[in-house]
């Protein structure tokens, strides 16, 4: 019934309602804005800032996801080296955001 008054509010053409995309997945996001890094400094600052403007914080098991993509390993080495350089820091049990 809404289709068909719209049709006749649109003069006999059918209405077509426009999909929005799928969002895409945060880790894919910030897994393929971080691959084109090819310093492990670099990529891991950049993993830590695109994980806390995607998700507000995050901890070991987010960057292992978004490594686990990339093809590679070692999310707690990750996450001590971001820490111990200032770079992030823990705002609960487990739980980091970027500095």
């Amino acid at each position: 019934m809404v289709a068909q008054a719209n049709e006749k509010l649109a003069n006999g053409k059918k209405f077509r309602r426009s999909r929005a995309k799928a969002a895409e997945d945060p880790y894919v996001r910030v897994a393929k804005n971080a691959s084109v890094l090819k310093d492990s400094a670099e990529r891991a600052e950049a993993i830590a800032r695109e994980l806390t403007s995607e998700l507000g914080d995050f901890g070991v098991d987010d960057v292992q996801r978004v490594l686990s993509i990339l093809g590679r390993n070692g999310s707690d080495s990750v996450i001590e080296k971001l820490r111990d350089s200032s770079i992030i820091y823990e705002v609960s049990e487990g739980r980091y955001r970027i500095a």
